[in-house]
């Protein structure tokens, strides 16, 4: 069984909560970015920049602390969904970490979804529904206590 629609369901429900996503691990990661290729030598840079990337894993969760709390400050982000990946075990490693130092560092708020993006046996729509409506309720808590 595959989730081919995970992807879409979750971006509905941020939006549905009226969340802008902004960036995901996995598509940063796994996908070249244009601006950053030289197109003299395309595949030594994208090489490259695949493994020298901040939020590698391999520099997790150091350089991904380093890089979000830069893109919590320049975008504004109420908030981090990391998902816990039931099919990349190794794609999870640090993320508590991450969620915990950004939330004392920056001051922004994080939970870590236990789901899958390849078996859909492993996803939970209740389970995500009620992270993310407690992640809301925190945000919402948090701007009040601003103004």
């Amino acid at each position: 069984m595959v989730a081919l629609g995970f992807l879409g369901e979750i971006i509905r429900k941020l939006v549905s909560y009226g969340a802008i996503p902004i960036c995901g691990r996995y598509p940063w990661e796994f996908f070249p970015h244009a601006e950053l290729i030289d197109p003299e030598d395309p595949v030594h840079t994208f090489v490259q920049q695949f493994y020298t990337h901040k939020v590698a894993w391999h520099d997790a969760p150091e350089g991904a602390v380093e890089l979000i709390a830069e893109l919590v400050d320049d975008y504004s982000i109420d908030s981090l969904i990391m998902l816990a990946s039931r099919s990349c075990r190794l794609w999870n490693l640090g993320q508590p970490d991450m969620v915990d130092t950004i939330e004392k560092k920056c001051g922004v708020p994080g939970v870590i979804p236990d789901s899958d993006q390849i078996d859909s046996r492993l996803f939970s729509e209740a389970r995500i529904d009620t992270r993310l409506a407690a992640l809301f309720e925190m945000i919402d808590g948090r701007r009040s206590r601003r103004r």
